[in-house]
């Protein structure tokens, strides 16, 4: 889910086979209407991301495909099949709209050449893990066939676009190269890895990561000007370790000017962070069950988040 641009255009998943996208065009800002339904995927939509400019959409589903869509009108103007499990995550880099990345089970982690519609580089480096501790995955309507024991749950550019993030079920974020698939870093979270999100602050590059089964965010020190062949010790990049929920994390958004951080999870609450003083400052219990996602406004004043109780 994200929030992008002035206009506020917010766009989520709304179907087993379609893509919803609402937008907000008053001059004030003050209500969202449904503008367009993107109909295409033969199966459950798994994530959305936008374009830098805001004016494309790509989607990723359980039919095994990405798809990018022109919001102007709508039309599907590419189809990107390559994966042979279920993609759960896509990005578009923030700086060049031709490249885009996902991931999902049977360990595959791509990054895509969108002006040829082909997977450029296939990353590899997360490991299987076979004592996964996703929470009661089997009540995960349309999900279940999903080999949860080789799942990259997430993917994140970073801000200037030329490395990228991926949060794996092995308890590992590797951090990527994004122009030669070169495996930069890997930083240990205390347990498995859900999701993953970069942010530019006036201290420099900062990363956030959900840790599943420990209920935890780390905040890591992304600072690039450190990148070299050799890989990184997580433990000496890590800032400050964010406990307080009591069940799996499954998203983590900051503001514009990271100043802040919401994490969604499992415990059906969301919680607000102070990203420089690693304090939380809310607690907010608005869904009746699990939070799956959580996403700021370009300008911090809209916090959103969606759940499993189908509300927004």
């Amino acid at each position: 889910m994200d929030f992008v641009n002035k206009g506020f255009p917010i766009s989520f998943t709304g179907s087993k086979y379609f893509d919803v996208l609402f937008t907000a065009s008053s001059s004030d800002n003050n209500f969202c209407y449904l503008s367009r339904i993107l109909e295409g995927h033969k199966e459950r939509v798994t994530c959305i991301a936008f374009s830098k400019d805001g004016q494309r959409l790509l989607s990723s589903s359980k039919d095994k495909t990405l798809k990018c869509w022109d919001l102007s009108d709508g039309k599907n103007l590419a189809t990107l099949p390559g994966h042979r499990g279920s993609p759960i995550s896509c990005a578009w880099s923030p700086v060049d709209d031709s490249v885009a990345a996902s991931c999902g089970d049977n360990l595959e982690l791509f990054i895509w050449d969108l002006s040829q519609s082909s997977i450029r580089l296939t990353l590899e480096g997360h490991q299987r893990d076979n004592n996964p501790n996703f929470p009661v995955k089997d009540s995960l309507e349309g999900l279940k066939d999903m080999d949860y024991k080789s799942l990259i749950w997430s993917v994140c550019f970073s801000p200037d676009g030329k490395y990228l993030a991926s949060a794996c079920v092995d308890s590992d974020v590797i951090l990527w190269d994004v122009n030669s698939g070169a495996k930069i870093w890997t930083l240990n979270l205390p347990n498995d890895a859900s999701t993953v999100a970069f942010a530019q602050t006036d201290h420099g590059t900062r990363l956030a990561a959900g840790s599943s089964a420990h209920h935890t965010v780390t905040l890591f020190d992304a600072n690039f000007d450190e990148v070299n062949s050799e890989h990184v010790n997580g433990s000496s990049r890590t800032l400050a370790l964010l406990g307080g929920h009591s069940d799996w994390v499954i998203d983590v958004a900051f503001n514009e000017d990271a100043s802040r951080l919401a994490s969604a999870a499992c415990d059906k609450t969301v919680r607000v962070w102070d990203a420089t003083a690693a304090e939380n400052l809310r607690k907010a219990r608005f869904h009746a069950e699990r939070c799956w996602s959580v996403a700021y406004s370009d300008d911090g004043k809209w916090l959103v988040s969606a759940s499993d109780d189908f509300k927004v």
